[in-house]
């Protein structure tokens, strides 16, 4: 059996920017947005921390 090693990786992306956004409340759309931007991902974490504490919306 073959497997599409790109088609994948893309299908376990989604299935993870999907678990994320489902944990956090955030859309997909935005969990990606996070994963995308420079910060450091500390920073992203502390972020999505104070979000989620209702320190920052």
């Amino acid at each position: 059996m073959l497997f599409d090693m790109d088609q994948f990786a893309t299908i376990q992306e989604a299935n993870i920017l999907q678990e994320a956004a489902a944990r956090t409340g955030f859309t997909v759309s935005e969990i990606q947005a996070l994963v995308e931007c420079e910060l450091e991902t500390t920073h992203v974490l502390d972020y999505i921390s104070a979000v989620l504490s209702n320190r920052m919306n």
